[in-house]
């Protein structure tokens, strides 16, 4: 356990140094529109897991020409009406390298082609959505802020609200899809 925490330590230090040196400016509304592959990393947590699912049809809305990839852990029964519309790859103990984060092999299949968007939706930072998220090579990552993804992600969104499907819709919000309108 030792071991693996200090790997994943390392891995977090060259995390920091890929994102430093990703930094640059950029014209954030042109980059939405031409969004074409997006990478939604759903909760770990089931509880979290249950509590989202209502709110990814935002996401398709957001990015309507996207193909839009949702990564899941095994664990999770899958909804097949949630899955509707989307790519989805699911990732189990036999994915996880020894210290903690994708395998290989996983890489390898989930990364055959680039992301340009990738959404880490875990309220706490897991090192595995947070090692897919940095190998992603997307250009804009965005998650829920924490101590672990500060330095890492492109945008941190910190909802007033613990409600994670509200959180979702604010970052959505945040990302650049208009507000839903409100009736009178």
């Amino acid at each position: 356990m030792a071991m693996q925490k200090m790997a994943q330590s390392l891995a977090l230090n060259r995390y920091r140094k890929r994102a430093e040196k990703q930094n640059r400016s950029l014209d954030f509304s042109a980059f939405l529109a031409g969004v074409q592959r997006v990478l939604v990393c759903l909760p770990e947590a089931p509880d979290e897991y249950a509590q989202i699912l209502g709110s990814l049809a935002g996401i398709r809305k957001g990015f309507p020409r996207a193909h839009v990839t949702l990564l899941q852990s095994s664990a999770i029964p899958v909804s097949t009406e949630m899955v509707r519309g989307f790519q989805l790859v699911a990732w189990g103990a036999a994915d996880v390298d020894r210290w903690g984060g994708p395998t290989a092999a996983f890489k390898q299949r989930l990364f055959a082609e680039t992301f340009d968007l990738a959404l880490d939706l875990n309220h706490e930072a897991r090192f595995f959505s947070l090692a897919v998220m940095m190998e992603s090579g997307a250009t804009v990552r965005a998650g829920y802020a924490g101590s672990m993804r500060d330095e890492l992600y492109t945008f941190l969104v910190r909802p007033g609200s613990q409600d994670p499907a509200q959180a979702l819709q604010a970052l959505l919000i945040y990302l650049g899809r208009p507000e839903p309108e409100r009736r009178p």
